[in-house]
């Protein structure tokens, strides 16, 4: 099964861990080639898992929210933990 990102969604998760996609896809163990087709086209499900549990294991940076912009019709998520239970529900990704 293949699925989109928001790709908005995850660089807002990247920049709330002070993070770019070249360090995401070393923590994820994905290459930078998958996380760039991550943002734009489907990708497999095994990789949206990685990603979503490199976001879990990086903390955000202290104070982030209060100067980068929410998403709009979404709360700021609290915790890494909270991104992966979502992406296993498959809220966080749109079928491609």
């Amino acid at each position: 099964m293949r699925t989109k990102l928001d790709p908005d969604g995850l660089r807002r998760e990247l920049a709330r861990r002070g993070l770019n996609q070249a360090e995401l896809a070393a923590i994820a163990g994905v290459s930078e080639t998958t996380l760039s087709h991550a943002m734009s086209r489907p990708v497999a499900w095994t990789t949206v898992r990685k990603l979503a549990r490199a976001l879990t294991v990086t903390p955000l940076l202290p104070g982030i929210d209060a100067i980068i912009p929410a998403k709009t019709n979404a709360q700021p998520m609290e915790s890494g933990r909270a991104f992966t239970e979502e992406a296993d529900r498959g809220d966080l990704a749109r079928p491609a």
